[in-house]
């Protein structure tokens, strides 16, 4: 049959996504479509009744053909072949052999595949009700199959008790940056088990990426959004991705990032752009949400990761104004992405893969503890910040390489982010309001108002930022 799949050698792995044994089970009989790899392994990703169901393309998102040598593969599903259930045996015809996954009730026992001439001799057995002989036998052309039920209850078995999934499956983190440090991060954090992700980031993957990037060639060109979707789905299918190809700026889209990051339960920067840091920091305050940033400094010889929770903790302002004003770090000599419009324009800090990501481990970390609070049993970094540095040099120049340190900042009661007395002033003043009235409830326009008049503050503190 045209588009059968061509199998060399007899199939040795079976993999079902999106089934159980007792749902496949009880779909009766049709078409298998999926993926074949390495010749033996087959991915059934969908079953029908309609063999016109295959889908095959060599586009990826729509908009970015790869064009390949001629006869590779397509990354579309193919017809695999056909499936049937018989009394407590499910058999799956396949060309040039055939699968037997015997069941006892609604559990899979074991599995075998034919070919050969053990393909009739089992047809025989069956018609003689001798199947149980025939597997016991073992015979020339019967070999163990290899099958896998893909599920949220196996991927995440061996860490089950350390996490708890059920409620990290329930939470959403929202990264903004999907570079090599918020791509990694993301996947870390599907690993773990959180089951709701918000994408943030313009960019396309380009060839000069690959060598600190999650992903590989196969992905050039498309947006850094999609990729890390498609590999947090990889991870477990049942995630549920929301994707935003948008910049994150000083003056732009207040509103519509806050709409975003609103039902988010932690926001992860990964940017390593003092301004849009800056902007998250003030957006999630506001919401009240917490809120993770990290970033590398000049050459790559150190960075940080710190955690923000308000109203627990100083916010990102107080701790930049206060441990740099004392520890001035080297200054990374990068045009901000977000106020460019040719990516060509951009520059990196240099550094490994390795060291990147080993900021990203952290960041993550912190994520997941904010997520799990009280009911996770990984390790509890107590400290709001971690510096990390691999080179002798600003504050390392006499520590141990690679070295690291803790740090708790104290608030900055000035802070106009966190502490807010500047736009609370401003707003006695505007809708002329008295400390006793502030704290009554506010009216739904005075609401409103007060909230453009933190807005107003925001750009403010960007453009002081940016002088």
């Amino acid at each position: 049959m045209e588009g059968r799949c061509d199998v060399s050698v007899p199939v040795k792995s079976v993999v079902f996504f999106n089934f159980s044994p007792e749902s496949i089970k009880t779909c009766g009989s049709g078409f298998l479509f999926g993926k074949v790899l390495d010749g033996d392994v087959l991915h059934i990703h969908s079953v029908s009744s309609d063999y016109n169901h295959s889908v095959s393309s060599d586009s990826l998102d729509g908009d970015v053909p790869h064009i390949h040598s001629v006869g590779s593969d397509s990354d579309g599903w193919r017809f695999l072949g056909r499936f049937r259930f018989l009394s407590n045996l499910l058999v799956l015809a396949f060309k040039g052999c055939i699968g037997i996954l015997r069941y006892c009730g609604n559990n899979l026992r074991d599995a075998y595949v034919l070919h050969g001439d053990a393909v009739e001799r089992f047809w025989e057995a069956l018609s003689r009700d001798e199947t149980r002989t025939f597997f016991e036998e073992k015979s020339e052309g019967v070999e163990k199959l290899f099958v896998d039920f893909v599920s949220e209850s196996n991927i995440f078995s061996r860490i089950r008790g350390i996490v708890d999934t059920d409620l990290l499956k329930e939470k959403r983190v929202t990264v903004v940056g999907l570079g090599t440090g918020g791509s990694r991060v993301a996947l870390e954090l599907a690993k773990a088990g959180v089951g709701n992700f918000t994408l943030i980031d313009h960019d396309r993957l380009e060839t000069h990426n690959i060598s600190r990037y999650v992903k590989g060639v196969s992905d050039l060109g498309r947006l850094k959004v999609n990729v890390v979707a498609d590999l947090l789905l990889d991870v477990n299918p049942k995630i549920r991705v929301s994707k935003y190809p948008i910049r994150i700026g000083i003056d732009k889209n207040i509103d519509e990032f806050s709409e975003i990051v609103s039902s988010s339960d932690v926001v992860v920067d990964a940017t390593g752009s003092p301004l849009v840091n800056q902007f998250v920091n003030s957006t999630c305050w506001r919401l009240n949400i917490p809120s993770v940033y990290a970033g590398a400094f000049e050459r790559a010889i150190g960075l940080y990761v710190l955690k923000v929770q308000p109203p627990h903790t100083p916010c990102y302002n107080c701790v930049f104004e206060k441990i740099f004003s004392q520890y001035t770090p080297p200054k990374p000599e990068f045009v901000d992405y977000t106020q460019v419009s040719d990516p060509s324009e951009l520059r990196a800090e240099p550094g490994l893969s390795i060291s990147v990501g080993f900021g990203a481990l952290l960041q993550a970390w912190y994520a997941l503890q904010i997520l799990l609070g009280e009911k996770g049993k990984i390790g509890l970094i107590e400290h709001q910040m971690i510096i990390w540095g691999n080179k002798k040099e600003w504050i390392f120049e006499k520590e141990d390489i690679p070295s690291i340190m803790f740090a708790t900042i104290e608030r900055n009661e000035e802070c106009p982010v966190c502490r807010g007395n500047k736009w609370i002033k401003r707003a006695k003043k505007e809708i002329k309001i008295t400390d006793e009235e502030l704290e009554r409830k506010l009216t739904r326009k005075e609401k409103k108002l007060l909230e453009e008049i933190f807005k107003q503050l925001i750009r403010e503190i960007f453009k002081q930022k940016e002088g």
